[in-house]
């Protein structure tokens, strides 16, 4: 038979009743939901989540805790680089983005309006910091990360990279796509709503590019959802190719250059 991941939670809390509580809500209301519940339920000074399908390295916990007590306990929220992986068992290192953490809070925040840098399977947060923040916005189904990323860096909480591969983070098999499937819809709805509702009234007036290639993202897949049968084929890339002369943005996000310059010309609201 197959063991799944509430199985194994299971059989964790027989083995450790003292420092195992598992929690299962019955009805999937999402991963923002989801998450929630576990957050809640958490009584730890500090939360380290894990997807049922990553895995933590060994020496994950270990290498927070250690930052944890050399910063006194200073930061709110620590980030990692991160080990991809696939079915076919190829490694891929993901490095930070070095760029986003020198910034001061304000051009962090900035930065974010176009780019989310902070890798949440690799976060390692304070309870009080995520409580403080309110927890994920339940509003957007499926994204627990981004819009709580977003009210850290509005509350100016402090966040702290850490230069060390915490976990194995398993690619193509994920909630935005997948190796042969072209998105889960759900996910691509609520990525939208969240930077149409939440992000795109902090752009300046010459950044209409990003809203473009936002749309463009959103379009892609939601026909090659409903037309294509969620499926990556030929009508699929023949469509991508017809809309990259829309996503021109993407391969900006490329350049630390132009960071700098919408540092410099973005104001906060």
């Amino acid at each position: 038979s197959v063991i799944g991941t509430q199985d194994v939670a299971m059989d964790y809390e027989r083995r450790y009743p003292a420092l195992i509580r598992f929690v299962h809500s019955g009805v999937n209301g999402g991963i923002s939901k989801n998450c929630n519940s576990a957050w809640k339920a958490c009584s730890g000074e500090w939360i380290k989540t894990i997807a049922g399908d990553d895995k933590l390295k060994p020496d994950c916990l270990t290498s927070f805790v250690n930052e944890v007590l050399k910063d006194v306990g200073a930061y709110d929220a620590y980030f990692s680089r991160m080990t991809n992986f696939d079915q076919d068992g190829n490694l891929n290192e993901v490095l930070l983005d070095d760029f986003f953490y020198s910034l001061s809070d304000d051009d962090r925040l900035k930065y974010f309006f176009y780019r989310n840098p902070l890798p949440a399977p690799t976060s390692f947060i304070k309870r009080a910091a995520l409580e403080e923040a309110g927890f994920a916005d339940e509003e957007y189904v499926m994204l627990e990360d981004y819009p709580l990323w977003f009210n850290f860096l509005q509350a100016k909480k402090k966040i702290k990279p850490v230069d060390v591969s915490t976990i194995f983070y398993r690619e193509g098999f994920g909630i935005s796509k997948g190796k042969e499937r072209i998105c889960n819809i759900s996910y691509v709805r609520s990525l939208h709503n969240f930077r149409v509702e939440k992000l795109w009234p902090h752009l300046e007036y010459w950044a209409f590019f990003k809203k473009i290639d936002d749309l463009a993202y959103f379009y892609q897949r939601s026909i090659g959802y409903q037309y294509f049968g969620n499926k990556k084929g030929f009508l699929y890339y023949l469509l991508v190719l017809l809309m990259a002369p829309a996503r021109l943005f993407s391969l900006l996000l490329l350049s630390k250059k132009f960071f700098m310059l919408v540092i410099r010309t973005t104001a906060l609201r």
